[in-house]
């Protein structure tokens, strides 16, 4: 059975993946590295690439920043076949405000527990649907290592990618209050879909996804 590489989102566990169904496939959940100090998205990318084996040309499903790092490995794994859900493909798909953050250094500054507080601002953000997703995001900001998200948020409004390898497809929501809609190119957009797409829109996206292959 082919296998399919799944890498989460700033620290989520396999959990946002739960109501994706490929049934056809093995799904291998890639596994977070410790980032090295100041080590950037791209040659973190290639570490986390050492886990795609034995595949020359695997199948990779990257949700937000896992996408980016998706993107990243498809530039080093040319027959790879890449699909990257509620993420960017470049940094002009990042809006311009999280980019000023970068450009300022105001995340080197700011305290990291102030992106791991949960409310229900965070949910409308996030375009949760229901209390199972409300209590699985803040479980998933509550795990998350804090100087991987520190470092993660960093290299995110540090991204300096302007590659857009041909080898990866996007799926996007237009509804997505992180990732708006407006700055994103050449995606399959589904209506309605928010930045949880991955939980609440799986059917679709796992159709997408089996046509593709």
């Amino acid at each position: 059975m082919r296998k399919v590489f799944l890498i989460g989102g700033l620290g989520a566990d396999e959990r946002v993946f739960q109501h994706l169904t490929l049934s056809s496939f093995e799904q291998v959940f890639v596994q977070w590295l410790s980032p090295f100090r100041n080590e950037l998205l791209a040659d973190y990318a290639k570490r986390l690439a050492t886990q795609l084996i034995p595949e020359n040309d695997p199948i990779i499903v990257g949700v937000s920043f896992g996408g980016m790092l998706a993107t990243e490995i498809a530039k080093l794994k040319p027959k790879a076949k890449v699909f990257i859900i509620s993420s960017a493909k470049t940094f002009k798909e990042i809006p311009v405000y999280f980019r000023i953050l970068g450009y300022l250094n105001i995340l080197k500054f700011t305290p990291i527990q102030l992106f791991k507080y949960h409310t229900k601002i965070t949910d409308w953000f996030f375009g949760v649907k229901n209390k199972e997703e409300s209590l699985l995001l803040a479980s998933i900001l509550q795990r998350t290592d804090s100087s991987f998200l520190k470092w993660a948020l960093i290299q995110i409004v540090h991204w300096k990618n302007t590659i857009i390898p041909p080898n990866v497809i996007h799926i996007h929501g237009n509804n997505d209050r992180i990732l708006p809609s407006k700055y994103i190119h050449s995606a399959k957009i589904i209506a309605g879909g928010g930045h949880l797409m991955i939980l609440n829109r799986a059917t679709e996206i796992s159709n997408i996804i089996e046509h593709q292959i």
